[in-house]
């Protein structure tokens, strides 16, 4: 890859994200409201009110000022970067807000770069057995040709 490769990745919204200036708040924010409670689908009142008492938790919890903007003006920054899809249901007078495939990809990448590394203990165990019974089973065959 070449440096405008590589400057053309870092303008999708899966690397922005992380570049902003606090990424953890809209990436915990949407994981729990998303992925966590199973949702698909989330109105803009529910997300907005959502969003006021997670910030207030953070700074109840952290003691971290957040200096929190207006949760539209948040849900609408979120939305212009790439991070969620807003739309305005036929016959609603809400808009709804939903995920998009990039902040999923976020979602992974956090995810998989989380998980413990596997060390084989029972593949080994099992290596270590087998060769056992090969040993067990040269030592018979050498003692079955000089007794």
């Amino acid at each position: 890859m070449n440096y405008f490769e590589i400057n053309q990745y870092l303008e999708k919204p899966v690397f922005k994200i992380f570049r902003m200036d606090n990424p953890a708040l809209p990436i915990s924010f949407l994981y729990k409201e998303f992925k966590i409670k199973g949702r698909v689908v989330i109105d803009e009142d529910n997300l907005e009110q959502n969003l006021i008492f997670y910030a207030q938790g953070i700074q109840n919890d952290y003691q971290k000022n957040l200096d929190i903007k207006d949760p539209s003006i948040l849900l609408n920054e979120w939305s212009n970067k790439g991070f969620l899809r807003r739309t305005a249901p036929f016959g609603k007078i809400q808009r709804e807000y939903e995920l998009t495939p990039a902040i999923e990809k976020v979602f992974l990448f956090l995810e998989d770069s989380n998980k413990k590394e596997f060390i084989g203990t029972e593949s080994r165990l099992l290596k270590i057995f087998d060769l056992l019974k090969e040993i067990s089973f040269f030592i018979d065959s050498i003692s079955q040709i000089f007794y």
